[in-house]
């Protein structure tokens, strides 16, 4: 059992932790991994101050105002788009909107890219994308789908990210396991929307 899901079962047990805090917690422990922090003095209601307090700092110095070239459309259907993030600023605003740590992912890797989906321009969901070449083409493993404050994103969000990534010609791969690495739950999402689009 990793460190992570030992502190977790500790917190379930002793305090009845919520998955919606363990999903933060885990963010800010991933974090303290990287530094060599201990968190397993902590409570859940601890980490999730520090949590907080991460995402403020990582978040700050945001400019709301959306800037030429901060963000590029990716492809858009109705009251829908799937927008990829271009600018460090564009990934704070996302952190700052969606309660979440995206912002640390700036500079991270040169084959991840981060899309946001939007519903009427709000963002709704927050993508890790990891781009691999397949004989020639262009292809996206989505590594994470996250809503606000890192919850699963609701079966709806779920198909109109599915319903975007058919238009993009990348939806083609998810009966070869796609969503592999996003909740398992997601697989069943694809299973119904190709059902739906026959």
């Amino acid at each position: 059992m990793n460190i992570f899901n030992k502190w977790a079962e500790r917190e379930i047990t002793r305090r009845g932790a919520k998955e919606s805090e363990l999903a933060l917690a885990k963010d800010y422990f991933n974090n303290c991994m990287r530094k060599k922090e201990n968190i397993m003095r902590f409570t859940v209601n601890g980490i999730l101050k520090k949590h907080d307090k991460w995402v403020k700092k990582l978040n700050s110095g945001v400019k709301t105002t959306v800037f030429a070239g901060e963000e590029s459309l990716i492809i858009q259907h109705g009251e829908y788009a799937l927008v990829k993030l271009e600018t460090e600023n564009a990934y704070k605003r996302e952190g700052q909107r969606m309660h979440h740590c995206v912002a640390s992912y700036w500079n991270g890797h040169k084959t991840t890219e981060i899309w946001s989906l939007r519903l009427k321009g709000e963002p709704i969901a927050t993508i890790e994308a990891r781009e691999y070449i397949d004989e020639s083409v262009e292809l996206y493993h989505l590594r994470q789908v996250q809503a606000k404050s890192n919850k699963e994103p609701s079966k709806d969000v779920k198909l109109a990210l599915i319903h975007l990534l058919d238009e993009t010609g990348q939806l083609k791969y998810a009966q070869a396991g796609f969503f592999y690495a996003v909740q398992n739950n997601f697989v069943d999402v694809v299973k119904d929307w190709l059902e739906i689009s026959k």
